[in-house]
């Protein structure tokens, strides 16, 4: 009886987690962020192009991976499971995000599971669930249309499946893990390193176990195997790899720019310095830098990501209360869980491998697999030190309220912060002001047949064709007939209009005509109208009517 009240107990404590972080993930989802990510853009236009024609926005037939606005390739899990949304809802910022936010729910069951097949405890499991139902990190993923949160969940699926494994010893849980862990190599590029990083260490760390089931865990391998060897022909025969090679630190040719640079700003001689500044050494600094960079205490506990469409600026990826125990499940695994702290050690610095060979570093999308292995070591922490705090000291229970006045203090004040402030000042980070200028081109030129002229990257196209709908027939036969400088959609002519950043003369350029051109170009014409940053009073951009 008593067995199965607290079991109740169990599953109705894991529900109520579950709501809160359903209510974190979903509340106002299509409107915050606000504006669309032009990731997200794209990775939504491509699915309603998959629907409407069989094809992606870029002509290639239900691909195995995806062509982006930019010309790189995406892994194409998440776009595929965007389609029913879109089908279902039409073509929204909620319809694109809501996948996302479901995979940043399901994580929470994930985590559950993982931290109690672990630690052998429930309790730990629920508090490692809650502490990810409420993780600011977590959050901001779960509610952006992109890889990374999709990423997260499978590979932590996989991991939680291969332990209960050597618990329940059926067979189905290994294959299934091996499905969860291939189809993690088609949902974000740094699972394609972390995830064949990481499996060696788990059948380490299983090693007794698997050596009398040496045909289950062959079964295993040669299922993520196979999942490899399609990945990896996708990444050397068909363009995968080219958003690597877009940001790998692996580039000889900016090395030899800066080593050469350091081997004259020396008063050594040239032999003396060349032995000092090499190669090697540069990318083993760049390495060292970006697997360290992370650890930081400023951006995981503090300010977080600076980058507003990755982080808040103003809060930390974590509640600065859980610093304490991080610092506490740090002391009580090293004391009681040794062979648990070396695992989780090893699965933390791993992590951080894929944003530390890219040019780009750190940063909240590349170090994703991080962020649970953190709440592992903080829900064992919390849990151990209520413990020890409760039976060593009287006034425990005063020490404990102080400590949930506390939670609820900064837990408000995340969802004050996020939910209130975030919309406003992230604005600029999320597209305003594209979506801003779209908006007033419908409402007032609408039934124009000038040609409208937007200077700008390859955003803009993908924005518009997906705040407007553009049937993708559309949009494909314009991206065929695209020049080296400019797209054309209906009478929307999107590329480099000008050459550089000087001031054109108004009578250089096609007369009667909109220009959407960011600063002050033109010498002899008045803007007619000035887009702002919501923020600060600098001017984004400009639409200007020549005559």
């Amino acid at each position: 009886m008593k067995e199965f009240i607290l079991k109740h107990i169990t599953i109705t404590t894991l529900l109520f987690i579950i709501v809160v972080g359903l209510f974190l993930r979903f509340y106002n989802l299509g409107s915050n962020p606000p504006g669309m990510h032009a990731d997200e853009a794209d990775t939504g236009y491509t699915a309603y192009s998959l629907i409407k024609t069989g094809k992606d926005p870029y002509g290639n037939k239900w691909p195995l991976q995806f062509q982006g606005q930019a010309n790189n390739f995406r892994a194409p899990l998440y776009t595929y499971s965007v389609i029913p949304s879109v089908m279902f809802f039409g073509l929204s910022p909620f319809s694109e995000r809501l996948p996302s936010a479901i995979f940043g729910t399901l994580s929470i069951i994930a985590i559950f599971f993982l931290t109690k097949s672990l630690f052998k405890s429930e309790k730990i499991g629920l508090i490692a669930a809650f502490l990810f139902a409420i993780n600011p990190w977590n959050i901001l993923i779960s509610r952006t249309g992109l890889e990374v949160g999709l990423s997260l969940f499978l590979t932590f699926l996989g991991v939680a499946l291969f332990l209960y494994y050597s618990e329940k010893k059926d067979i189905k849980l290994i294959i299934i893990s091996a499905f969860v862990f291939g189809l993690s190599f088609f949902s974000y590029h740094p699972a394609k390193i972390y995830v064949p990083l990481i499996i060696p260490v788990l059948l380490l760390y299983k090693y007794h176990f698997i050596k009398k089931r040496k045909k289950e865990f062959f079964i295993f391998l040669t299922i993520i195997g196979l999942f490899y060897v399609v990945m990896l022909n996708l990444a050397i025969f068909k363009n995968g790899a080219k958003e690597f090679d877009n940001v790998s630190i692996f580039d000889n040719t900016k090395a030899f720019e800066n080593v050469n640079r350091d081997r004259h700003l020396t008063n050594a001689s040239l032999g003396i310095a060349s032995l000092f500044e090499s190669k090697p050494i540069y990318y083993l600094q760049n390495i060292i830098t970006g697997v360290v960079n992370p650890f930081s205490v400023n951006y995981l506990y503090l300010n977080g990501d600076s980058s507003l469409d990755k982080g808040l600026g103003k809060y930390g990826l974590y509640h600065i209360f859980e610093l304490i125990f991080l610092l506490s499940g740090l002391y009580f695994l090293i004391k009681y869980k040794p062979k648990e702290v070396l695992l989780i050690a090893v699965l933390i610095f791993l992590s951080v491998i894929p944003g530390a060979i890219t040019r780009t570093g750190y940063y909240t999308y590349r170090d994703i697999h991080l962020m649970p292995l953190i709440i592992l070591i903080e829900s064992f922490g919390a849990y151990h030190a209520f413990l020890y705090i409760k039976k060593n000291l009287s006034w425990w229970k005063y020490l404990l309220s102080i400590f949930v006045l506390l939670f609820f203090v900064f837990l408000s004040r995340f969802l004050y912060i996020y939910y209130f402030e975030y919309p406003v000042y992230s604005s600029p980070w999320w597209g305003s002001t594209q979506k801003e200028v779209f908006a007033y081109l419908k409402k007032n030129y609408q039934n124009d047949n000038r040609n409208i002229f937007v200077h700008g990257g390859s955003d803009w196209p993908v924005l518009y064709s997906f705040y407007s709908r553009i049937e993708p027939k559309k949009f494909q036969k314009s991206y065929q007939e695209r020049t080296d400088k400019y797209i054309k959609i209906d009478n929307y002519i999107f590329g480099h209009i000008v050459d550089n950043e000087n001031i054109f003369p108004a009578r250089d350029l096609e007369k009667n005509s909109i220009f959407i051109i960011p600063g002050q170009y033109f010498k002899e014409s008045m803007p007619v109208l000035v887009f702002r940053n919501q923020v600060s009073s600098s001017v984004e951009t400009q639409l200007f009517i020549t005559k």
